[in-house]
């Protein structure tokens, strides 16, 4: 279905994250920066910077909110034993 709104055949969930980040619709960017969260996207992670001091409400807290799952994922890693 997607695919079928986008006009485009998209690879991934990646993928699909990206095009919505590209959008200049700040509801679509909020939906963007929750998927990055969700899904532990960091590449993504400087647009949650960014993000994170946009003047449209729903987008910054959908950022910061990013972040910090973002930072949770990356303090609850296992650590590897020698």
């Amino acid at each position: 279905r997607a695919n079928q709104l986008l006009g485009s055949a998209l690879a991934g969930r990646e993928e699909a994250v990206e095009v919505l980040t590209a959008s200049a619709d700040p509801w679509l960017r909020s939906c963007a920066a929750y998927a990055i969260g969700e899904l532990h996207l960091v590449r993504f992670a400087p647009l949650l910077e960014q993000w994170g001091r946009d003047p449209d409400p729903l987008l910054r807290a959908a950022a910061i909110e990013a972040k910090h799952k973002l930072k949770e994922m990356t303090t609850t890693l296992p650590v590897p034993s020698s």
